[in-house]
């Protein structure tokens, strides 16, 4: 098959052609209605032309004629391979490019799929690690007494001083009040999750931390709001929690 630049060319080259012998077989067409003219007319140059003239400017523009209608006819065959060579051109540059952007996105879902397991060994340690802190701090953590329960009787109301007279009166009415209890780092709510400092001590819930951060992504890439599964991918994203950072 030619290239397209040669069909071009052989396309032009057959567009000239037809242009020449349209030329040429009108200038035939004319010498030889001329001819035929100038013999009617009759006069000293009407003798000189003989019967060979005439049959050689017919045969002249017959020529020319068939010679036309060949330039013409080649036409539409250049004009078929200039189409085909254009959609070769065509095709030949989409699979020069495809391979190379192809393996741009393999790479990518590779390095993806590298990753993952280590998303899922890092969660699992999270996890193990927050198990095991809450049944250490259950353990060593002092329980921090109710607010209604008192430590000590309730004092007494009104002025009556402690009587001198009763043996262990004095000392018991001098007796300096039992500090408060320091509040504790660790909070054990009984509805909620355990926290210390205000950090809650809850899974990772690696599901939705990475529901978290392909949402985004499926939207770029043109995933539907309506769809069950970007509905999905919501639904996990927003139960993602807030993990701690240095």
């Amino acid at each position: 098959m030619p290239t397209l630049v040669e069909a071009e060319a052989a396309l032009e080259a057959a567009h000239q052609a037809k242009e020449s012998t349209h030329l040429a077989a009108q200038k035939a067409a004319d010498d030889a209605a001329d001819l035929r003219a100038r013999l009617r007319a009759g006069g000293r140059g009407s003798s000189k032309i003989s019967a060979a003239d005439i049959a050689a400017a017919d045969q002249a523009v017959e020529f020319a004629r068939l010679s036309h209608e060949g330039a013409v006819a080649a036409i539409p065959p250049l004009a078929a391979a200039v189409k085909q060579a254009r959609a070769d051109e065509a095709c030949d540059a989409v699979l020069a490019a495809l391979p190379a952007l192809g393996q741009n996105v393999i790479s990518a879902l590779e390095t993806i799929e590298a990753v993952l397991p280590q998303l899922v060994a890092a969660a699992e340690q999270y996890d193990a690690f927050i198990e095991a802190s809450v049944h250490r701090l259950q353990k060593v953590v002092p329980t921090e007494e109710p607010s209604w329960q008192f430590v000590g009787p309730p004092p007494r109301r009104g002025g009556t001083a402690a009587s001198p007279f009763v043996p262990g009166a004095a000392e018991a009415a001098s007796a300096e009040p039992e500090p408060a209890p320091t509040p504790q780092r660790a909070k054990f709510p009984r509805h909620g999750t355990p926290t210390v400092d205000g950090i809650s001590l809850t899974s990772c819930r690696a599901p939705s931390q990475l529901a978290k951060v392909l949402l985004p992504a499926m939207r770029e890439l043109g995933g539907q709001d309506g769809g069950s599964f970007i509905e999905v991918l919501k639904l996990l994203a927003a139960g993602a929690p807030q993990l701690p950072t240095p």
